[in-house]
């Protein structure tokens, strides 16, 4: 097996991962999605998984969470979390302060008649 390419890092967020477990539940029903984003999420992280040299999940509100406090669902974020695939994202204050500024950038974006 190759070793994977360094400094591929991409971090994705919980609402892809419920609607990647979404694509997995319709398939074991046998039914489509009720997500019309659930199979494009699906693919998107297994890619994620097997072409990045890591993957972290954005937690909604903490900068430095714990897998813990992501709860018990999603069972997928749970079991990716669990097996070491996928870690909590961590931001530093730096990072913190930067994100809070892109944030404060595209609201105001929104707001204006080009959002």
């Amino acid at each position: 097996m190759s070793k994977r390419q360094a400094n591929t890092d991409v971090a994705i967020d919980v609402t892809s991962l419920i609607s990647a477990e979404e694509f997995l539940l319709s398939q074991n029903r046998r039914e489509a999605p009720e997500d019309p984003f659930a199979r494009q999420c699906f693919v998107e992280i297994v890619q994620s998984l097997i072409f990045m040299s890591e993957v972290y999940v954005a937690h909604p509100v903490l900068h430095t969470p714990s897998p813990q406090d992501f709860g018990d669902r999603p069972y997928l974020l749970r079991a990716l979390v669990d097996s070491g695939l996928l870690r909590p994202l961590h931001l530093d204050p730096a990072q913190q302060e930067a994100a809070a500024a892109l944030e404060a950038s595209a609201v105001h974006d929104l707001q204006t008649v080009h959002g």
